[in-house]
């Protein structure tokens, strides 16, 4: 499983590369748009492998997490730019926060992994929206204590919110995140992997309905508590 992953990981991240010397060059309008999805999709489709890749490495126990000094604002100024596409053509305005006490040091965390459950919880949001804002902010867990969690919350704000919108999480996967204080279950391999991830960083995904207005997704990760090389297996014996 593993070289076939690769095999098609490759040829995406050639892709990806090619179209990044392209758009250096003297380009017209429709040549940047051109590029604009190329990127797009290949991006999206390598999110995709990724993701595969790891549902694949945490069934066997081997995957790490692997904390490094990490820059939350780079990481949120990240989001902003990889999600631009789709944001434009679902007609979605997204804005990013980040407190002011989160981008004055680094923080020991995966970023790779933040990254990548970022990344799978705005295109699971996009794919449902039109029309719509999103506001992705990035905050102290408890602003009064220095050494507290650190919150990443997903806010949507449609212009209307109904019990058919809540209803399209409950289908396909195991039963793995609340919703509501409720379990149900997700339609997507992103939010899944996401949240098996986030529970080896002693954390979970959270989704919360809020009537007349959206969904909310949200996490807390606690850069104090992470292990260099903990794998899933090894969190799961903790617990």
């Amino acid at each position: 499983m593993n070289k076939l992953i690769v095999e098609i990981q490759l040829p995406l991240y050639g892709t990806l590369g090619l179209t990044e010397m392209i758009s250096s060059l003297d380009l017209n309008e429709d040549q940047k748009q051109y590029i604009e999805n190329l990127k797009a999709s290949s991006n999206q489709s390598l999110l995709l492998m990724n993701n595969v890749e790891d549902l694949f490495q945490l069934n066997n126990h081997s995957i790490e997490i692997t904390p490094v000094p990490t820059h939350l604002h780079r990481l949120v100024d990240e989001m902003q730019v990889v999600m631009r596409f789709a944001m434009e053509s679902h007609q979605i305005e997204f804005t990013c926060a980040l407190d002011d006490s989160m981008s004055k040091r680094p923080v020991l965390l995966d970023a790779a992994r933040i990254r990548q459950i970022l990344l799978s919880i705005l295109h699971h949001a996009v794919r449902n929206l039109y029309q719509a804002r999103l506001h992705l902010l990035v905050s102290p867990e408890n602003p009064q204590k220095p050494d507290a969690g650190i919150r990443f919350e997903l806010l949507e704000y449609r212009n209307s919110f109904t019990s058919e919108d809540m209803s399209r999480l409950q289908v396909a996967l195991p039963d793995e995140y609340s919703v509501n204080d409720k379990k149900v279950r997700d339609t997507g391999l992103g939010l899944h992997v996401s949240h098996r991830l986030l529970n080896m960083m002693h954390s979970g995904l959270f989704i919360e309905g809020i009537p007349n207005q959206g969904f909310r997704y949200s996490f807390v990760l606690h850069p104090e508590q992470g292990t260099p090389g903990a794998s899933e297996q090894d969190t799961a014996a903790d617990a």
